[in-house]
């Protein structure tokens, strides 16, 4: 069987009543990343709550939510990018042993990744926020850090991600894969894209000829 897949806007409001009726406390973005991690399945995602609720008590923070589910938040990501963009490569070492410290699974942190660059470039292209399955406050942080990023760059961003899950396959030291990767992106990031070049070569090319002598056909005749 085929199960139609369940927004993740809705399986948020179930959860948070399931919460409220139990009487637990529970943030919207701790609901929100259960929702997503149950993958449009609204068993699943009651599930993970019920496992969540039995790791945090009767008070749940997204720092609980995070821990159980192995993953990072969306806030993380943008500071990882943000370190990215300012060429900061000590610091974004610092990152990458801060994600492994924290018990972060590898290959679910470059997925988690390439999943929100994926939502950062259709940001950019359209309204699409009920799609990707973020809060209205993630999609603010989300299309802001977008910003600083071309269309051209973020598409290569992805795919250089999707080749890093490839290579974490394959691989003893995950740790050297995602820094190398990382790295790598970093060098990219500061490459001029297709579109700036082309730019820079139009500003630069010289007055088209037909342009030219129709000018300068003016100015003959202006002095006659």
């Amino acid at each position: 069987f085929i199960f139609k897949r369940i927004p993740v806007a809705s399986i948020v409001a179930q959860l948070l009543k399931i919460a409220e009726k139990e009487g637990y406390a529970i943030d919207n973005k701790s609901l929100f990343h259960i929702a997503r991690a149950g993958s449009g399945s609204m068993r699943d995602a009651q599930s993970l709550l019920d496992q969540v609720i039995s790791f945090g008590g009767n008070e749940i923070t997204e720092q609980d939510v995070l821990l159980f589910l192995g993953i990072v938040s969306l806030q993380q990501y943008c500071d990882c990018i943000h370190i990215i963009l300012k060429k900061e490569t000590a610091l974004l070492i610092d990152f990458v042993e801060s994600i492994i410290s924290s018990g972060v699974d590898i290959a679910r942190f470059v997925a988690g990744f390439a999943d929100v660059v994926y939502a950062m470039r259709l940001s950019k292209l359209a309204d699409i926020s009920p799609i990707l399955g973020y809060s209205d406050e993630e999609t603010a942080l989300l299309t802001k850090t977008a910003e600083s990023l071309h269309d051209e760059q973020l598409s290569l961003f992805y795919t250089m991600l999707l080749d890093c899950q490839n290579q974490l396959r394959f691989t003893g030291n995950e740790r050297a894969v995602v820094e190398m990767f990382l790295i790598d992106i970093m060098k990219m990031l500061q490459r001029p894209t297709l579109a700036t070049i082309l730019q820079q070569l139009d500003t630069a090319s010289p007055e088209p000829v037909q342009k030219k002598k129709y000018r300068e056909s003016c100015t003959e005749e202006s002095y006659n």
